[in-house]
């Protein structure tokens, strides 16, 4: 994998690729898209210790909203990055 660059995320689960929904509030990502368009890709960066995943079609981070619990969707509302927009990325067993 490399560090920095344009990715597409597939949802082994559900079988679709991961979108951000720029048409709905704070941008929801969502694992609803059969094919990568430009909502489906996202910039994903190696900060040293964790991730930022950023949709490319909107100047926005990515991050787990707390407030919205107890699933903590995430959503790409933050315009800067902080606690709530740092991932780790793990290889799955797939």
């Amino acid at each position: 994998m490399s560090s920095n660059g344009d990715y597409a995320i597939y949802s082994m689960a559900a079988q679709k690729y991961v979108r951000a929904d720029l048409a709905a509030t704070n941008y929801p990502l969502k694992a609803n898209a059969t094919s990568i368009g430009s909502w489906e890709r996202f910039y994903v960066t190696n900060w040293g210790s964790y991730f930022t995943i950023s949709p490319t079609a909107v100047a926005r981070y990515a991050g787990a909203n707390l407030t919205l619990g107890p699933d903590y969707p995430i959503q790409a509302r933050a315009a800067s990055f902080g606690t709530w927009e740092q991932f780790r990325i793990t290889r799955s067993a797939c």
